[in-house]
């Protein structure tokens, strides 16, 4: 009931204080944010809660076990939470349709909100698994007591003031599960950042040069054709390619062997790219 209620707080909201149409156009930019966590959160929560409960009595193993998550997560939700804001006057434009236009700046405002709430439900199956279940509980009665007064204050300003409401209470939730596991897992916060210093840098030189795109390309390009949105994707891409092989960092290799392993063994093999990395296990800072 609680869940529900979180989960559906927002557009009781907007259906009472503004209209249908508008909770259309916010609808819209929420399911496309949450799509990639609802694809991917069952089974990866699965997982992690198997992989934490065995450790549950292993507090070093625990610790290096989050934290090597939290590094696999990072690098993936920068890289698509960058993307998500940068595409989508593109996205919205080439999929939807010019009516949709108002999705835009919500879906570019709860990208932060989505890549918030990736790291909130990754800590989710450790609290489980530790036990913590009446703390979660009491936690989450909280958070639904200051996304209701936020998102009531925030429909002020119509779906975008919603869309920051959410932002700010997807940060207070974050910040109450870290304040249960800072309880009770030997881990500081400083430690928690640090995994995720690769994601960081790979996602500034994401930002950079997508940045520098829309800057060449401004009187060139439309913003919201096709062009930049197969333009956006393929920098992207090219960001995080780029950035390993530039910075090498060791707690990346894996990942990035299993995104693009078998293409760089192919790659290798033609003439003039021998010097493209193995995928194995490389030096790394």
């Amino acid at each position: 009931m609680l869940t529900y209620a979180i989960n559906n707080i927002d557009y009781l909201v907007i259906g009472r204080f503004l209209n249908a149409t508008q909770l259309g156009y916010y609808e819209r930019a929420f399911n496309l944010m949450s799509l990639p966590e609802k694809r991917t959160s069952k089974a990866v929560n699965d997982v992690l809660l198997s992989s934490f409960s065995r450790l549950q009595d292993q507090d070093e193993r625990l610790v290096r076990a989050l934290q090597k998550v939290i590094t696999s997560v990072a690098v993936i939700a920068y890289s698509v939470s960058i993307w998500f804001y940068f595409v989508a006057p593109a996205l919205i434009t080439v999929l939807y349709g010019p009516k949709w236009i108002p999705s835009i700046r919500p879906l570019q405002i709860m990208c932060i909100s989505g890549f918030i709430y990736t790291f909130t439900r990754l800590l989710n199956p450790l609290i489980y698994a530790r036990g913590l279940v009446s703390q979660n509980a009491a936690r989450q009665l909280i958070y639904f007591l200051f996304l209701s007064g936020a998102v009531l204050v925030g429909v002020r300003g119509g779906i975008v003031g919603v869309a920051w409401a959410i932002v700010v209470s997807s940060l207070f939730y974050l910040a109450l599960n870290v304040s249960l596991i800072l309880r009770y897992i030997p881990i500081r916060l400083h430690e928690l950042f640090l995994a995720q210093k690769s994601a960081m840098i790979y996602g500034l030189l994401q930002i950079g040069m997508l940045e520098l795109y829309l800057h060449l390309t401004r009187n060139l390009v439309a913003p919201d054709g096709p062009v930049s949105l197969f333009a956006i994707s393929a920098i992207s891409a090219l960001a995080f390619v780029g950035g390993h092989l530039l910075f090498r960092f060791k707690d990346v290799q894996g990942i990035f062997n299993e995104l693009f392993g078998e293409l760089i063994t192919m790659l290798r093999k033609v003439p003039g790219l021998g010097w493209l990395p193995c995928s194995v296990q490389q030096p790394g800072r």
